[in-house]
């Protein structure tokens, strides 16, 4: 019985598979080079002399500057006080540490990223439409900034808040 002959890209069997071998190598090397680069792009160097943005970082930042325990923040409490510290620690854990929402949520002890992304929204909209509180979200993210060591970019074109921090270097 004779054994097929394949043709296109893939190699007979006469002249064996060392080029497919090959391919399959330099296709493994690739992989591995762009997974090393989306590696570097997404981790976050800490400055020189600033503690690193972490999620927990942050958060407990944010609790401490309202005023509260970071288990405030972590509950579903719908006092006015709680859900603004809430969404702003969403805000600044996405936009300071560049982690995913779902990441952020496991933190932060919610079920899903969904939570996250609504009290983002929910913080922007706000910021919109209420003075009292822009001033107060700018007055902590300078804060926040500071500890750090970031500087807002920016301003937004929709009057919404800055969400692009540079690293001080």
């Amino acid at each position: 019985m004779a054994s097929p002959t394949f043709t296109g890209n893939l190699v007979s069997p006469a002249t064996g598979y060392g080029l497919l071998r090959r391919r399959a190598v330099e296709m493994q090397q690739a992989a591995t080079a762009l997974i090393e680069q989306i590696d570097l792009m997404e981790s976050v160097v800490p400055a020189v002399g600033f503690p690193e943005a972490t999620i927990e970082n942050v958060a407990r930042d944010v609790a401490r500057i309202f005023g509260l325990p970071l288990g405030e923040i972590r509950l579903r409490a719908k006092f006015r006080r709680c859900v603004d510290a809430r969404w702003t620690a969403y805000f600044f854990c996405l936009f300071l540490t560049k982690q995913s929402g779902v990441q952020i949520a496991r933190v932060l002890g919610r079920n899903t990223h969904g939570a996250i992304y609504y009290g983002i929204r929910s913080l922007i909209d706000v910021y919109k439409i209420d003075p009292e509180f822009a001033t107060r979200h700018r007055a902590i993210q300078a804060e926040l900034c500071s500890i750090y060591g970031f500087v807002p970019g920016d301003e937004t074109i929709d009057g919404g808040p800055i969400s692009n921090f540079v690293r001080i270097q």
